[in-house]
């Protein structure tokens, strides 16, 4: 009986080695933490945009696909075009490296370990100095207006910067794998900043313009008590089964079978979102909105 060779059993295939599992490990986190990060920003969007017209949405029945696609406006070619510099770079840095020999190799290794030593010390008073500015104005919040990417920017790469040095260590590796969770949290949080005000400012500028937003009629078969700026009750004398129709109404959403409208001169302070679901005593009909 012979024992198959390790070679052979390379050559088989039948176990991967884990230097080859790891980089597939690593693609799987960055892809779950990217659906994770895009759809957290489709969430705080939706929260800010529909929380603007008192809607939770939680009622609305949205599904996490529908939250990651939301989370693609943020997404601008200015990013792509970065990303792909930083990729590219990295991947080349390696083979830019020029190839030294005998004394010279020796003199280039001293000298990367004099540049390595001295950017420690750069590295780590960096990161203090900026974890320390950071932790100051995060205190300072609370009695001068700051504005929060910024110490979310401090309190991200403060704690990165400092523990870089050290990731050759045991110690070092469990301080960087704590840096980098406390970086991808400020990050979670700065993009979730970023999306509830893309969101706000979007909700905004939909209700500044509703004369031009998709108009909705109502029908119904009972009189309602509707009321709002812009809405005009009618009594229809027809024999029919809607005898009573309102106008002035703006369509917000349709989800789930429910229709979401907004009076003509709706204000966020002032009036209510009415949330209306078709059945055989109400009948909506939509029109393009008027100027």
């Amino acid at each position: 009986m012979t024992l198959p060779s390790p070679s052979s059993a390379e050559e088989t295939g039948t176990d991967t080695p884990p230097a080859q599992r790891r980089p597939t490990i690593e693609l799987a986190g960055l892809l779950s933490l990217g659906l994770a990060v895009l759809f957290y920003m489709g969430w705080a969007y939706t929260s800010s945009y529909y929380g603007y017209f008192h809607i939770n949405p939680r009622h609305l029945d949205m599904s996490v696909t529908e939250y990651a696609l939301r989370s693609s406006t943020f997404v601008s070619p200015a990013m792509i075009m970065i990303g792909a510099v930083l990729v590219t770079g990295t991947a080349l840095r390696g083979w830019l490296s020029p190839p030294f020999a005998g004394r010279e190799h020796a003199r280039w290794a001293r000298r990367r370990r004099w540049m390595h030593a001295n950017a420690s010390h750069l590295l780590r008073g960096a990161g203090l100095a900026s974890t320390m500015v950071g932790v100051g104005l995060y205190v300072l919040a609370h009695h001068f207006q700051i504005p929060t990417p910024a110490i979310v920017l401090l309190l991200g790469t403060g704690p990165l910067l400092a523990c870089r040095p050290q990731r050759g260590t045991v110690a070092g590796r469990w301080i960087s794998a704590a840096a980098t969770s406390l970086a991808i949290l400020c990050a979670l949080w700065a993009a979730s900043l970023h999306a509830a005000a893309t969101g706000a400012h979007a909700a905004e500028d939909f209700a500044a313009h509703l004369l031009n937003r998709p108009a909705a009629v109502v029908y119904t078969t009972e009189r309602l008590s509707l009321q709002g700026p812009g809405i005009r009750a009618l009594r229809l004398d027809l024999d029919t089964r809607f005898r009573y129709r309102y106008t002035g109404l703006r369509l917000l959403a349709i989800r789930a079978d429910r229709f979401y409208l907004l009076p003509v001169n709706w204000t966020p302070k002032e009036h209510a979102t009415y949330i209306f679901k078709e059945g055989d005593d109400v009948r909506i009909e939509i029109y393009s909105g008027t100027r």
